[in-house]
């Protein structure tokens, strides 16, 4: 692929892994390697391969943010979401795999052109919605965030239920009703983790 073209002969990745840790190592090459990573997932046979795409309803939507030339760029414009729009549509079909696209629940993007799941419907997808996390989930969530490196320590807050939050099932509670029930807004607004 291009990314490995961009390496050279010498320097070209030889299994996907070391693919995936030349786009982790360069961020200048990072798209290129994330589409022919999706090439290459798309094709592979030897093992089942998931392809996860969180907020792909990103994927459809009118714009980026980005402009090139005074001209905003649609995510088709740009190489890696233009990649994993491949996989989620079928125009670029898995052999051994699925895909599994998400749309967002707490920042969905506008679409002028048919709904997503009908866009995916097209492409043999069966769509399922699914509402914020229970609590069992959302405290699996917390735990987890709170024992990330970057999440030092509970958050304190004068809000939380009597003990400040030391209590699990409490600061469970407080978090759901907090954030709707969604960890990217757990993790962002209430422990300090970038996600």
């Amino acid at each position: 692929g291009a990314a490995a073209a961009a390496a050279g002969a010498e320097g070209a990745p030889r299994t996907v892994l070391e693919l995936a840790e030349m786009g982790a190592q360069d961020p200048d090459a990072a798209s290129h390697v994330l589409a022919d990573l999706v090439h290459q997932l798309a094709r592979a046979t030897a093992a089942p391969v998931l392809v996860a795409v969180d907020e792909a309803d990103a994927l459809f939507g009118p714009g980026t943010g980005y402009h090139y030339v005074g001209r905003p760029l649609a995510p088709d414009d740009l190489l890696s979401p233009h990649a994993l729009k491949q996989v989620c549509t079928g125009s670029l079909r898995m052999a051994n795999g699925i895909v599994i696209a998400a749309a967002s629940g707490s920042h969905p993007i506008p679409n002028d052109q048919e709904p997503l799941e009908r866009v995916l419907a097209g492409a043999g997808a069966v769509a399922r919605a699914y509402g914020p996390y229970g609590a069992e989930e959302l405290a699996g969530a917390v735990g987890h965030y709170a024992n990330l490196a970057r999440a030092s320590h509970a958050p304190s807050n004068p809000f939380l239920p009597g003990d400040g939050g030391q209590d699990p099932e409490a600061l469970a509670r407080y978090l759901r009703v907090a954030s709707g029930g969604v960890p990217r807004l757990v993790a962002r607004r209430y422990l300090d983790v970038a996600v």
